[in-house]
């Protein structure tokens, strides 16, 4: 039979049994994530190894893994202020390591609209969690999102294999 049909009738029998355990009100935990995974977030990267999470009309934005293995183990980063205005390439947050300071510049025009708190006490997450966890800051972006201007995974892959 079709696999996609059996997968299906798997999924609606698990979700059957788990509807039932918690009465009618519960939806499978899992199809809302898979949802979400699949319509809301996109992903891009720049050249300055930053990425930029796109959900809804709000942009997360942090550095990779890549830029984490170059700056080594994290001791103190400065996050922006919470409100602040930014424009492209303004700097938004310093990354102290035991190598280097880093920049974070903008990539986008917006406003800070959150920063991630748990960086002050746990720098560390910029090297074990960059591209979740790890997240810097989010900003509501002042006009349309250029996603032209970035990269996605294989891009910014290509891009770090080359050297650049």
């Amino acid at each position: 039979g079709n696999p996609v049909k059996r997968y299906r009738q798997r999924q609606n029998q698990a979700d059957e049994s788990y509807k039932n355990a918690l009465g009618p009100a519960a939806i499978s935990p899992r199809l809302v994530i898979h949802y979400k995974e699949l319509r809301m977030t996109q992903k891009f990267y720049t050249k300055d190894h930053e990425w930029l999470s796109v959900e809804d009309d709000i942009v997360t934005i942090g550095v990779t893994d890549f830029a984490q293995e170059q700056l080594g183990d994290v001791v103190f980063i400065e996050l922006p202020e919470v409100g602040a205005d930014l424009i492209e390439g303004d700097e938004a947050a310093v990354i102290e390591s035991v190598k280097a300071a880093g920049e974070i510049a903008v990539p986008i025009n917006g406003k800070v609209v959150a920063t991630n708190e748990d960086l002050v006490d746990q720098p560390e997450l910029l090297n074990s969690a960059p591209e979740d966890e790890g997240w810097i800051f989010r900003m509501s972006p002042s006009n349309e999102l250029e996603t032209a201007s970035f990269m996605d995974a294989e891009q910014y892959q290509k891009y770090i294999d080359s050297g650049e």
